[in-house]
């Protein structure tokens, strides 16, 4: 999410803007969030950034994962800031305990979930390889789609012929896996199961004037 000016008597500090389009927001929860002091300073400067953000459940716990504050620059010295650290969502038990079983009842979230990469850069080339796999997702898509666990591959790379000129190619879904995922407020009706897409490819060229 990007950062929105604070309007006069505005309590917000960052909005996900970005969540709001890509998916459809069945509910809405409020909770604290555990932060350092610098932090504090941070978001009252309107330094958070939470685009790429989102929530993990671990250890009957939920934590926000991804979310960027950055330190001013007067921020004391002694203090080792990490600007992307997980931070844990203050939530009461029962919060918790609805949050957690609506996630696995509905299949929101696997029981496990692996993500790996692997890059490759030199002076003409550069390679991505991405790694995905859902474990045991429960919910409503076990009984249409025939997967619950499922490894995704995507791999891309970039040639530079020229300082200005380069040639991209990208497959995603390597393997052609058959899976589902549950669609956004831009695919059928929110919370439906959709198939997610085959292999498919990508090829260009890129001339920077």
């Amino acid at each position: 999410m990007t950062k929105k000016k604070v309007k006069p008597g505005s309590n917000t500090i960052a909005l996900n803007k970005r969540a709001r389009h890509d998916y459809f927001i069945e509910d809405e929860i409020e909770a604290g969030l555990e932060l350092q002091g610098w932090e504090v300073k941070s978001m009252r400067a309107g330094k958070a950034n939470l685009s790429d953000s989102y929530v993990i459940f671990k250890n009957g716990e939920a934590f926000l994962f991804g979310a960027s504050i950055q330190p001013l620059s007067v921020a004391s010295t002694h203090v080792v800031c990490d600007p992307t650290r997980t931070r844990k969502l203050l939530l009461k038990q029962r919060e918790l305990d609805s949050l957690f079983g609506k996630a696995n009842r509905d299949g929101y979230v696997p029981k496990h979930a692996v993500n790996a990469g692997l890059d490759y850069n030199d002076a003409k080339w550069d390679a991505h390889l991405d790694i995905r796999g859902i474990i045991n997702r429960p919910g409503p898509a076990d009984n249409v789609f025939p997967r619950k666990t499922y490894w995704l591959a995507d791999i891309s790379a970039n040639y530079r012929v020229r300082e200005n000129v380069t040639i991209f190619g990208r497959i995603n879904n390597i393997f052609d896996t058959y899976y589902a995922e549950q669609s956004s407020v831009r695919w059928g009706n929110p919370g439906d199961w959709w198939p997610g897409q085959g292999r498919n490819f990508r090829l260009g060229v890129e001339v920077t004037i």
